[in-house]
C-alpha cells in the first residue's frame, strides 16, 4: 500500500504576503483517514463516512457526537437491506436510517 497523506496543504503564494492570507493558508482543508484489519463492519464504516463526506471537520465533528448520543441518525442509501424505518432519517430525504454501535 502507498504513502497515506493525512492532509494537504495548498501551495505556497508567490506574490504578497499578508499575514491573514499565510494564516489561512496553513489549515487543513482535506483529510484522508485508512485504516487496516478493524473490528467493525465495512457496510456500517460506508454509509457513516459517506454521511459526513463534503462535511466540514467541526460540523462532522458534532454530527457525529449527536449519533453516538442517539440524537441524530446515520442515512443508510446502499447497504439498507432488511434495515427497518427511521423518523430521523426524513432529514436526509430517506426513510432507512441507523444508529451504528460504535
Amino acid at each position: 500500500m502507498g504513502k497515506t497523506k493525512y492532509s494537504r496543504q495548498p501551495p505556497l503564494p508567490k506574490t504578497g504576503n499578508s499575514l491573514r492570507f499565510v494564516k489561512q493558508l496553513f489549515t487543513p482543508i482535506a483529510v484522508k483517514t485508512s485504516g487496516k484489519d478493524l473490528r467493525t463492519s465495512f457496510k456500517n464504516t460506508f454509509e457513516t463516512a459517506n454521511a459526513v463526506k463534503g462535511m466540514e471537520l467541526l460540523r462532522a465533528m458534532d454530527y457525529l457526537n449527536a449519533v453516538i448520543a442517539h440524537e441524530r441518525c446515520i442515512p443508510f442509501r446502499r447497504f439498507n437491506k432488511s434495515m427497518g424505518r427511521c423518523a430521523q432519517a426524513k432529514e436526509f430525504k430517506t426513510d432507512k436510517g441507523n444508529t451504528p454501535p460504535f
